[in-house]
């Protein structure tokens, strides 16, 4: 049995819309205790959120069925109210916080507990942690996405504004301290590969591409061999046999690292192909297969150890002389760039944006 809330008040206990919240404070709880509370002081909104609420109800599995389907909330014993989920999970949501956390505040914070309808006679009301974690399991995003839509549409109707009119807003960003290692070839075509595969395990949840099923078993691999490369070192022994074994054995290393990043490569070429001759995928949605068709084998160079003497070029911009745009943000290498292959498409954080590893490939020039 589940209430929204119950409209009767208990000796005791403060009633929301006159609940005193500090406005002075700068922590976050009071900002979203404030918005919670012009939801129920707005008669509209109030009503239109408490509707939406009602659908908050586990579900069983149906005898005869295996359909789930909800529970009675007339029925049963009384369960954690509809209002006192959304408060939780918006605190949740707002704070960023885990269930010990929540836990913690719904037990001991009081400003809290007279938002969750609790009085003074309420002390022995606790919130247990597995309570918690079955109960706000039912904020469902798209319960989140509803009640942000009426809260939308009660903002425009308090700033007297049209709901159809074009909202014009700014944002502002600011720089993340991240990790970022040297640009070395060896690690920009490993990059390289890990976000090839990781693309192709997205599209393969989404369309059948075969040859995906191991995706984490062929990047283990492919990383052994990157670890291999790293711990190699030239020899300094004066003995030039020792030398000339050192160094068959890194160029050997280098060889089947390149071999295996070509097996991969072909690979994503054909699930590229796949893509947009099979299922008709656009190609702007795909990677750039021309390029992808004039970058010569892997094989094709003489010596490994050639790629450790690669004119590094960094990552192409959106300004850069040798790349255009193209639909959906990505970037197309021209086929005037002189000398040069692709290792591969590295995307972004922004899904929408793709940038090319570029690398000097003149053969003459490396090889002694």
């Amino acid at each position: 049995m589940r209430n929204v809330l119950s409209p009767q008040l208990q000796i005791g206990q403060t009633d929301i819309a006159n609940i005193a919240i500090d406005v002075t404070s700068r922590d976050d709880i009071p900002l979203v205790l404030l918005g919670l509370q012009h939801i129920y002081s707005t008669e509209p909104l109030k009503q239109a959120v408490f509707k939406i609420l009602e659908e908050v109800t586990p579900f069983k599995t149906a005898e005869h069925t295996d359909l789930p389907v909800a529970v009675a909330t007339d029925k049963g014993r009384p369960g954690m109210d509809q209002w006192a989920i959304l408060v939780l999970g918006a605190l949740r949501l707002g704070l960023n916080a885990d269930y010990d956390r929540i836990q913690e505040l719904a037990n001991q914070h009081r400003t809290l507990r007279m938002m969750l309808g609790h009085g003074l006679f309420d002390e022995d009301k606790v919130y247990h942690l597995q309570t918690l974690k079955d109960n706000l399991k039912l904020f469902t995003p798209d319960i989140m996405a509803r009640i942000n839509t009426e809260i939308v549409r009660a903002g425009y109707q308090l700033l007297d504004l049209d709901v159809h009119a074009l909202i014009r807003g700014r944002c502002d960003s600011f720089v993340l301290k991240t990790d970022v290692h040297f640009p070395t070839d060896i690690n920009l075509l490993y990059d390289a590969i890990r976000i090839l595969i990781r693309l192709c395990v997205n599209w393969s949840q989404d369309y059948t591409l075969p040859g995906w099923r191991q995706h984490r078993y062929n990047l283990r691999q492919f990383k052994k061999l990157y670890r291999k490369i790293q711990k190699l070192r030239h020899s300094t022994s004066k003995n030039a046999t020792k030398k000339q074994a050192r160094e068959a054995l890194i160029r050997e290393a280098h060889q089947d690292y390149i071999d295996l990043a070509q097996v991969y490569l072909n690979r994503v070429t054909d699930s590229d192909e796949r893509l947009k001759n099979t299922y008709q995928v656009p190609e702007a949605y795909c990677l750039n297969s021309r390029s992808l068709a004039n970058m010569p084998s892997v094989k094709s160079i003489k010596s490994s150890v050639a790629l450790l003497r690669v004119k590094r070029f960094p990552m192409m911009k959106r300004s850069s002389p040798y790349s255009s745009p193209i639909p959906n943000g990505s970037v197309k290498v021209k086929q005037a760039f002189p000398l040069s292959w692709v290792y591969g498409f590295a995307l972004s954080k922004t899904p929408t944006v793709s940038y090319c590893i570029i690398g000097s490939c003149n053969t003459k020039r490396m090889i002694k």
